[in-house]
This record gives C-alpha cells, structure tokens and sequence, in this order.
C-alpha cells in the first residue's frame, strides 16, 4: 500500500467503507504491515469513521495497531478498492442540486 498523496479524507473514507463492509466483524485490515506508520490522527479519524457504520467494537490493523487478543487473522476477506472510496466520497458528498457540500464530519 503506498500512502503517497493521501489527504485526511482517505482515512474517514477507508474507515466509513471498511466499517460498512465489517457489520459486526472485527476486520484485520491487512496491506499496511510495510506502510510508514500511520498517524495518531489518522487513526482517530479511521476509528470515528468505522463506528459510524460498523457494530463491531474494534478493528486491527497489522503492524500498526496491538494485537493482543486478536488470535489468527479472520478467515473472511474481502478487498477494499479506490472504486469503494470514490463511491463513499460520491455517496456521502452527493448534496441537492445546485449546491455544495462544504463539510461531512463522521463519528
């Protein structure tokens, strides 16, 4: 995963789909083991995001956040693409004609 050119809207995006797509699962987002660490704020965003839309109580992202307790990864997988977070951005930014969204704040 490369995190080049990423803005603080990646993280609510990733969070609201990922959380959407968990339901009651605690996902293990895997592709961030090699990443720079992911910031503390980014994190917070990821989190408000996901509980938005997730009624899991948690997540874990490998390499980036503990994992104790955790066990084995999930047998359940499912890939998350641009596509998916466009179409969050498209869903949640998709305001009454004419007008512009100025802010969407999850969490």
């Amino acid at each position: 995963v490369s995190l080049d050119g990423t803005d603080d809207a990646f993280w609510a995006a990733l969070g609201y789909v990922a959380g959407a797509r968990a339901g009651p699962r605690v996902p293990a987002l895997l592709g961030f083991e090699r990443a720079p660490r992911i910031g503390f704020d980014d994190l917070k965003s990821f989190a408000a995001a996901f509980g938005t839309t997730a009624s899991a109580p948690l997540f874990h992202v490998p390499g980036q956040t503990p994992c104790v307790g955790m066990g084995d990864l999930p047998e359940v997988s499912e890939a998350l693409s641009p596509a998916n977070l466009e179409a969050c951005w498209r869903d949640l930014g998709d305001g009454p004609a004419n007008e512009t969204v100025d802010l969407i704040a999850l969490g």
